[in-house]
C-alpha cells in the first residue's frame, strides 16, 4: 500500500448515530491529518525523500475548490512547510456540482496549456453527452434513461432555474412509460431543456468565470457572516453593561455605527440587483445573493 486517504473526522459507531449523522456531527480535525505529515517524516505518506513512492490525502468534509485550496496552503503553514499533502479527496460534493471543480488543474496545478479544456463550457458539455446518451439508449434501449440523465442533473447548480431543469429531466426520464411510441432522440430533449430553462449566458460561461462568480458569493458572504458576529458580539457587551449598570456610550456608538453600515450596505445591494435587472441584465448566481438578502431581512 502507497497511497493514504485520512479521514479527519472520527465515526461514532453508536446505534443512535446514523451515517448521515457522521457525516456531520463529529467535529473535522484537519490539524491531526496536517500534523501526520510533520511528526512521522520517515512515513510521511507524501513527498518524503526516504519513501517518495508513499502518498498522503486528506478527506473529509471539503466540498468547494476554495476549501482544497485552503487545506493546501493551512497544512503548509501549521507545519511550518515541513508537512505536505499529496492532495484532498472530495466526494458528494463533486458529484453534485461537478462544474464547480471544472478548473481544479489549472488552479491547484497550474496546468493552463489545454486551452480546449480553459474554454470549454456547459453548452459544450451537453452537446457531447447528448450524443453520447443517443449512442448508450440505441445500445442498451429506453430501460437505461433515467440512470444517462442522473449524470448531468448536477451540471448548473446554483444556477437560476437550474431546479426546473432538472425537473424536465426527471419528466423525459419516465417518458418511455407514460409515452411508449415516442422515437424523439433523447439528444433532442436534452439540449431543449438547457434551451428552455437556462440562460445563454449560463450555457456559454467557461470554468473559470463561473469559479470567480462563486468564489465572489462567498466572499460576501463571510462578510456578511463576520459583520453579524461583531454586531451580535457588540449586542452582548452592551446589554452586559446595562444589567451591570456600566453604560459605556462608545460601545453603544459603535454598535449602533455597525449597524447603520450593515444596512446601508444591504440597501446598496438591493439596488444594485434593481438595476441589473431593470437593465436586463443576466443575473445567475446573483439570484442566490437576492434569496440570501431576503433571508437576512426575514
Amino acid at each position: 500500500v502507497t497511497d493514504f486517504q485520512i479521514h479527519a473526522r472520527s465515526a461514532i459507531l453508536n446505534k443512535k448515530f446514523s451515517p448521515a449523522d457522521n457525516r456531520k456531527i463529529p467535529p473535522l480535525k484537519y490539524d491531526f491529518v496536517y500534523r501526520l505529515t510533520r511528526d512521522f517524516p520517515d512515513l510521511t505518506f507524501s513527498s518524503s525523500r526516504d519513501f517518495p513512492d508513499l502518498t498522503f490525502s486528506l478527506n473529509g468534509g471539503v466540498e468547494t475548490l476554495w476549501e482544497v485550496q485552503n487545506c493546501f496552503e493551512e497544512c503548509a503553514k501549521e507545519t511550518e512547510e515541513e508537512g505536505e499533502l499529496a492532495g484532498v479527496m472530495i466526494g458528494r460534493a463533486f458529484a453534485a456540482n461537478p462544474w464547480g471543480f471544472a478548473v481544479a488543474d489549472s488552479l491547484l496545478w497550474g496546468d493552463d496549456d489545454d486551452d480546449d479544456q480553459l474554454s470549454l463550457t456547459r453548452w459544450k458539455v451537453l452537446q457531447q453527452y447528448a450524443k453520447h446518451a443517443d449512442y448508450e439508449e440505441a445500445l442498451w434501449g429506453t430501460k437505461i434513461r433515467r440512470f444517462i440523465l442522473k449524470a448531468i442533473q448536477g451540471l448548473f447548480m446554483g444556477e437560476p432555474n437550474a431546479k426546473k431543469f432538472r425537473i424536465e429531466l426527471d419528466r423525459v426520464g419516465g417518458l418511455p412509460k407514460t409515452n411508449p411510441d415516442d422515437k424523439t432522440p433523447l439528444s433532442e430533449y436534452i439540449l431543449n431543456a438547457a434551451q428552455t430553462y437556462l440562460s445563454q449566458e449560463v450555457l456559454h460561461r467557461t470554468p473559470m468565470e463561473s469559479y470567480q462568480m462563486a468564489l465572489e458569493m462567498e466572499e460576501r458572504r463571510k462578510q456578511r457572516e463576520e459583520e453579524k458576529i461583531k454586531l451580535l458580539s457588540l449586542s452582548s457587551s452592551s446589554d452586559s453593561s446595562i444589567i451591570s449598570g456600566d453604560s459605556n456610550n462608545d460601545d453603544g456608538d459603535e454598535k449602533s455605527q455597525i449597524s447603520k453600515e450593515w444596512q446601508r450596505r444591504r440597501e446598496d445591494d438591493k439596488e444594485e440587483l434593481e438595476k441589473a435587472k431593470a437593465d436586463g441584465e443576466d443575473m445567475s448566481l446573483m439570484n442566490t445573493y437576492e434569496s440570501m438578502l431576503k433571508n437576512e431581512s426575514a
